[in-house]
């Protein structure tokens, strides 16, 4: 839950979203990409809870 919150929402929420092939990677203005180190953050959380393999 807290990766979820690393950066300004909904961007990591999108990013968790298209990590599990749910939404496509591209996000609209004025939303940006999640950045290297929140997305590193993210993605072993998921894996962790076994959202990803």
């Amino acid at each position: 839950m807290r990766a979820l919150f690393g950066e300004v929402n909904p961007i990591p929420v999108k990013a968790a979203l298209a990590k599990m092939g749910l939404i496509g990677p591209t996000v609209r203005l004025p939303l940006w990409q999640l950045s290297p180190e929140a997305d590193a953050r993210l993605e072993s959380a998921m894996k962790g809870a076994g959202l990803l393999g």
